[in-house]
């Protein structure tokens, strides 16, 4: 299956005067779409522990995409704020069993993926048709690229009603543009959607630190902040809430938007936890205002200072 687009909600790019009530709103509608099914009540949801080790490995089944939906992405990022174009989707469910995807409710949003490509379908329809088996009709067999790596960044989560986001917990959805990273002339044309060995890894070439930014429409009312440029993803943001740090509340599922509390007239002050809830740069302390005239734009990046 090749998703050309995803129409997701968030942070709305809405006029000017629009309240945190309305933003919330599209984020309940988004939510409503990309949450667990609960319509089976005789089935236990499992929910296992996706921070699995760096290297791990997993095995699905590849497809593409060509882009982020607007105004964001599954993760709560516009597409103009991540980091590269080599970008991802991970499951957000799986129909059997009935357990939750590798998206994880947000939870691995933001982490680097290194992608191996495996065996590719011969002979078989590869239509878009939705509910068909992987490789219906062909077999599978080595190619020219098996072996061929290439890293993606998780940015979107796929819930789409088909076979391939239903039936393959470890399914990835990759941007079309990242698919020349394999190399021998590999795009959309050629990807054919071939079973692929996977691993979370740390961002390749990490430098730096993370960025920090409030949403379009954030506001001292409603600090709705979007944090990136992360080596392990995130998993926790605590902020110092009257003297006492306190975990604040990642927004519905998008992983790398984080709620902020109303300090008044106090500089926000943060520590953040990655994928693997180690505290990030040794428990750094971020320290930072609302900038001037916030917060018109997708990303409204602060200066902070580290403490």
């Amino acid at each position: 299956m090749q998703q050309l687009s995803r129409a997701l909600w968030l942070l709305a790019a809405l006029a000017s005067g629009s309240t945190a009530v309305a933003f919330e709103s599209n984020y309940a509608e988004f939510d409503e779409q990309n949450s667990i099914s609960e319509s089976n009540e005789e089935v236990d949801l499992v929910y296992p522990n996706f921070a699995a080790p760096e290297g791990d490995m997993r095995q699905g089944m590849g497809t593409y995409f060509g882009g982020l939906g607007s105004p964001a992405g599954g993760c709560g990022l516009p597409q103009s704020v991540v980091e590269s174009a080599n970008f991802l989707a991970l499951n957000v469910q799986n129909a059997q069993p009935n357990i939750p995807g590798e998206f994880d409710q947000g939870r691995n949003c933001g982490r680097w993926v290194e992608v191996t490509l495996s065996k590719f379908c011969k002979n078989a329809d590869h239509s878009d048709r939705w509910n068909t088996s992987n490789c219906a009709g062909g077999a599978w067999e080595d190619g020219p690229l098996t072996g061929a790596k290439a890293h993606f960044i998780v940015a979107d989560s796929c819930n789409d009603g088909n076979y391939w986001c239903r039936q393959d917990r470890f399914h990835l959805d990759l941007s079309a543009q990242g698919l020349s990273q394999f190399g021998g002339g590999m795009n959309t044309a050629t990807w054919r959607n071939p079973q692929i060995n996977w691993r979370y890894v740390d961002a390749p070439n990490y430098n730096g630190d993370v960025k920090i930014g409030f949403a379009r429409g954030a506001s001292r009312g409603w600090p709705a902040l979007l944090i990136t440029h992360l080596q392990s993803g995130i998993h926790r943001v605590e902020q110092l809430v009257h003297g006492q740090w306190v975990a604040q509340k990642m927004h519905l599922t998008l992983g790398q938007v984080y709620i902020l509390t109303d300090v008044g007239s106090e500089p926000y002050r943060l520590r953040l936890y990655d994928a693997y809830d180690h505290s990030i740069q040794s428990g750094r302390i971020y320290r930072f205002t609302m900038p001037t005239g916030c917060c018109g734009q997708e990303f409204n990046e602060v200066s902070y200072i580290t403490e």
